[in-house]
């Protein structure tokens, strides 16, 4: 039976502030700030985007790749490439973990392995969306700094 099904809700350990920066994933004690793990994303440097779910923290910089952390420990459980670099939009699903570089859209299992790839031909370039009815990830604003 799916856990969404289950009458009791799924109770998510929330005791860690996963903090992305400058190519590195940080897990802060909630309670002290005190740091409980860090990890590097190899060749990554500049922004970092986080989604945290299902007791995985999926992580990426601006390279080609994407990195399934445990929440727990930091430590990697895998990383796979993407089609493109770039600022990552990241959504976790129970069955899919997607990320979204340039328009272009890799789909991989909780396992790491590639499911699908959507390049969306013709249809532009840049930060984009992605979502399922009550699971959206936003693009966000670059800024103006």
């Amino acid at each position: 039976m799916d856990y969404r099904q289950n009458a009791a809700p799924l109770e998510r350990d929330r005791s860690i502030l996963v903090v992305g920066l400058n190519g590195r994933v940080f897990g802060l004690d909630r309670a002290s700030g005190v740091p409980r793990w860090s990890n590097v994303l190899e060749y990554s440097s500049g922004e970092v985007t986080v989604a945290i779910d299902y007791g995985v923290v999926v992580a990426s910089g601006s390279y080609p790749a994407i990195y399934c952390i445990d929440y727990l420990t930091g430590v990697t459980r895998w990383r796979k490439s993407t089609k493109d670099a770039g600022r990552a939009t990241i959504l976790i699903e129970p069955d899919q973990i997607l990320c979204m570089k340039n328009g272009f859209v890799d789909c991989f299992a909780p396992d790491g392995r590639l499911l699908w790839h959507q390049p969306l031909d013709g249809q532009g370039l840049g930060r984009g969306a992605l979502g399922y009815p009550g699971n959206v990830a936003q693009a966000d604003d670059p800024g103006t700094r």
